[in-house]
């Protein structure tokens, strides 16, 4: 019921006019901020969209507040509290820029008087941004990003992640790849942190499910309009399949082409269509859940010293079912879904038939912290087990009758 309720509300927030943005005086006034760093106008903007609505309508839904009562979401968010203090979101556009999301930071901090900062759709942007919420000892929660770096070599404390990486895509599709795909499979990437790290991860997980990979990955600029020569080069590949990793706008113009060239028709193709509401949707709106529920428990002081302890293993229900957060590296255990498009035009969003579901203790990705803090790892013992307790990991029984 709570998963039918969610979609519903997210469904809903597509047909809402442009949010506002307002400002207001900062903790004494009993007002809590939150910068939310978005991409309004880069390559990455269809994300933004989803960031925004998603983790606006979150905030809605953990505080009991129903947006349908009202003439917007703004208007209802004006009515959300956590333990006594007002909250409000203030939106930057970064357009997936590090050096202007890393001032904006700075900015929404220093002037704007951000107690949270959650963004950004650019795994790319979030280096800077890092560094800027821990030099500050400001909260970040990073939504959408995926890139496994951002809880492994970059991290720091300051830095939460209810979304998940590629990694746990990656883990969730294996056990269906290799039986209904073939084993031999080529990759096209984005050339960039996000599409470097993502193939990695995707290399490292489906070679233990014995797929190989017939070549390097194919990497081609974000702003490639024309995808022939890196398309061709795939289907000369001997490639059973095809993973593009991309993201943004540009992935309208690579289906299409992907169409127009006949690509499926010589090689299976892995992914989904972005149509609203998308994963992206799903985990903003998980994070404003965690991050409502740490604040109920730190009775709305939004410091570092007490969001950390109140978010660290923190297990909670959120759209996709059960989520928890690793004590170690921050990084939440999330639920995932294999899904087949079936119809692009079928009614109320009704494109996909659901393949199969997979609980979050199925696909735990690997711990990649640096060596020098690695030994926080001890903490995830009891962490796991309270997990496991409460979701089940999926049976090679469960997970063979899932597949067919």
């Amino acid at each position: 019921m709570l998963r039918k309720t969610l979609l519903s509300l997210l469904v809903a927030a597509f047909a809402l006019s442009a949010f506002g943005v307002n400002t207001t005086p900062t903790r004494a006034a009993d007002t809590l901020k939150i910068g939310l760093l978005t991409d309004q106008s880069g390559g990455l903007k269809i994300y933004g969209t989803e960031l925004n609505n998603g983790f606006k309508l979150g905030l809605l839904y953990a505080a009991g507040v129903d947006p349908a009562k009202y003439e917007s979401v703004d208007k209802a968010l004006a009515d959300v509290k956590v333990a006594g203090r007002a909250v409000e979101v203030v939106v930057r556009d970064n357009a997936s820029k590090p050096d202007l999301a890393a001032s904006q930071a700075r900015e929404l901090i220093e002037q704007e008087k951000a107690e949270i900062l959650v963004g950004a759709p650019s795994s790319g942007v979030m280096t800077g941004v890092q560094q800027v919420a821990k030099d500050s000892d400001v909260l970040l929660m990073v939504a959408p990003a995926a890139s496994p770096a951002i809880t492994g070599a970059q991290f720091n404390v300051n830095t939460f992640r209810v979304c998940r990486n590629t990694f746990q895509d990656f883990l969730a599709f294996a056990p269906y790849a290799k039986e209904k795909l073939g084993t031999k499979f080529v990759i096209l990437a984005i050339d960039n942190d996000f599409g470097k790290s993502s193939a990695t991860a995707a290399q490292a997980t489906l070679a233990g499910a014995g797929i190989t990979f017939v070549q390097d990955t194919i990497l081609a600029p974000l702003t490639t309009t024309d995808f022939t020569p890196y398309l061709q080069k795939a289907m000369s590949s001997g490639a059973n399949a095809l993973l593009p990793i991309w993201a943004g706008d540009s992935s309208v113009t690579l289906f299409q082409q992907i169409a127009e060239l006949g690509v499926q028709k010589k090689m299976a193709v892995v992914a989904a269509f972005k149509t609203p509401p998308d994963l992206f949707s799903e985990c903003s709106f998980a994070s404003a859940q965690a991050l409502y529920a740490a604040l109920t428990a730190t009775k709305g002081d939004a410091t570092p010293k007490l969001m950390i302890p109140a978010l660290e293993g923190l297990i909670f229900d959120g759209p996709n079912g059960t989520y928890g957060i690793r004590p170690s590296d921050h990084q939440a255990l999330v639920p995932m879904y294999v899904a087949k498009l079936v119809d692009l035009k079928a009614a109320d969003f009704k494109f996909y038939e659901l393949l199969q579901e997979v609980p979050a203790v199925s696909i735990i990705p690997p711990v990649l912290l640096p060596k020098e803090i690695a030994d926080r790892t001890k903490a995830d013992d009891a962490f796991l087990a309270k997990l496991k307790a409460i979701q089940p990991a999926m049976t090679a029984t469960m997970a063979a009758t899932a597949s067919k």
